[in-house]
């Protein structure tokens, strides 16, 4: 048996990769990031509907097998949740097909959704997969029952956050859980690239204008209304302040959880109603991340229900210091005052305070800075890419 497994340990292994949306987010730019990593020693196949992260898939070197995207909700519904049953079943069927065409030693869905397909592929004989959490379910009926399906379907859990793993309801006897952190392309998110006065310049920054960047998709949880907020109540203060709101509604289906155009135009309603259309900017969904943070003086993460918060270490490694909510994954990465800040959610005179001071003391802002940039680099791709063979590999 050592034997064998230390055959197993070197030879190229052929990896299904399984993700229920081409829509690309936080959780597929993680997937991205591990596809560049694995291609090169490994066959890698990407089991994801036609569209955006289809094609990103192809161009990092991964062979792109089509399923039905899986659409749906984790609330029992009399009209949807029969889809929900029926997509899962459609792409189930797809991927025990996709694991005996490649001869599949590993399954690794990359959420829920798909985690649940995989598990269902596997009863048809498929392997049993890996099902990486990314997100804390809402309580009820429907999110239980999902999560013992995944306990006991899969042969791992992997959960981008501790927080994550304690969220996650497993079923006695069900399948063990592991941390593994999503990983932040340091390549991509070098400050030396990048002019800060020239990122400044484009997006019409006054050079001792104190600039703040929400990154995020635009969902209530994300907490863009507290960063509004806060800014109004620098700006009454006095201080010359701009808030940056970069994202977009990506999700926006029958039963998801919030309604994400609502929320929207309630930002904007906001904005109106305290005057704030010079101090707040909708950028709207940015190609360019790196250079976006390298303009700002603070990155803001005012989530209150943060599972990971991948801008953080973005952030981090362009030297742009964080502020971020003290609920969840950011608080596995910041240690307060030393490599950035920790604030409670929905309070927006405690984020007005926190960006002051470190306005105010630019030695700590100076430090902080400085112990980031080396927290940033335990989150290399290189090193998420070990954690998940480990995985592959027990």
């Amino acid at each position: 048996m050592p034997a064998e497994n230390a055959a197993r340990e070197h030879r190229e292994l052929s990896v299904v990769l399984v993700n229920h949306t081409s829509t690309i987010s936080g959780a597929e730019i993680s997937l991205l990031d591990l596809i560049a990593g694995l291609t090169p020693a490994h066959r890698v196949t990407a089991a994801v509907p036609y569209g955006p992260l289809a094609n990103a898939a192809r161009e990092r070197g991964a062979t792109v097998a089509a399923i039905p995207a899986i659409v749906g909700s984790l609330r029992l519904h009399p009209r949807y949740t029969p889809r929900t049953g029926l997509a899962l079943l459609s792409a189930g069927l797809g991927l025990r097909r996709i694991a005996a065409s490649t001869e599949a030693d590993i399954v690794h869905a990359n959420s829920i959704r798909a985690g649940l397909a995989t598990c269902l592929a596997s009863k048809l004989g498929a392997p049993r997969p890996l099902v990486h959490l990314r997100d804390c379910l809402p309580p009820g009926k429907a999110s239980n029952a999902a999560q013992r399906v995944l306990s006991r379907g899969a042969q791992q859990l992997l959960a981008n956050s501790q927080f994550t793993a304690d969220c996650f309801q497993s079923a006695p006897g069900g399948a063990s859980i592991a941390v593994v952190h999503n990983p932040v392309d340091l390549d991509r998110f070098d400050p030396h690239t990048i002019d800060r006065d020239a990122a400044r310049a484009e997006l019409g920054l006054g050079l001792d204008q104190t600039t703040l960047v929400v990154l995020a998709q635009i969902t209530p949880w994300k907490g863009q209304h507290t960063a509004v907020h806060a800014t109004r109540i620098l700006r009454d203060a006095g201080r010359d302040v701009r808030l940056l709101i970069a994202g977009q509604v990506k999700f926006q289906r029958p039963l998801t959880r919030y309604d994400n155009d609502s929320y929207l135009c309630d930002l904007h309603k906001t904005v109106a109603d305290h005057h704030l259309h010079d101090s707040v900017t909708f950028i709207g969904q940015t190609e360019d991340p790196p250079r976006l943070l390298r303009a700002a003086d603070y990155a803001l993460v005012p989530s209150w229900a943060e599972p990971w918060g991948r801008v953080v270490v973005e952030a981090m490694a362009m030297h742009t210091p964080v502020i971020a909510t003290n609920i969840g994954g950011p608080t596995e990465v910041i240690q307060h005052r030393k490599n950035g800040l920790l604030v409670p959610p929905h309070q927006p005179q405690r984020w007005a305070d926190a960006i002051q001071e470190l306005t105010d003391q630019p030695q700590l802002r100076e430090q902080i800075i400085n112990a980031a940039t080396q927290t940033a680099k335990r989150f290399h791709p290189r090193n998420h890419v070990e954690q998940v063979l480990a995985a592959y590999r027990p």
